[in-house]
């Protein structure tokens, strides 16, 4: 959409500001936001990703995400979300980038 006129354009001609419309079993890649109604990225893509991205086995697991730092009393006090002095590194999205590039 482009103002109040909904148009039907080739998808290289889709500019900064414009609205898609997409219906049901459309698929396409740009960048935005969903400003209604929702989207679905293919499950599989997103396993294969995730196993080319992230090494899960489980003491890659345990170095990856510090899991031997002893902070298990605060974080059972009051729990990690929203606490970035924590410093907990399952909260990191050091891959989300990669993870976006390789699903879409």
């Amino acid at each position: 959409m482009r103002g109040d006129k909904e148009l039907e354009v080739a998808l290289s001609q889709v500019k900064v500001g414009d609205i898609v419309v997409s219906r049901a079993g459309e698929s396409f890649a740009v960048d935005g936001e969903i400003i209604e109604g929702t989207a679905v990225v293919d499950e599989a893509k997103i396993s294969e990703a995730i196993n080319r991205l992230v090494d899960l086995r489980p003491a890659a697991i345990i170095k990856k995400f510090d899991l031997r730092k002893p902070i298990y009393k605060q974080l059972a006090a009051y729990g990690h979300m929203g606490r970035e002095e924590l410093g907990v590194k399952w909260e990191e999205c050091d891959i989300a980038d990669e993870l976006k590039s390789l699903c879409l």
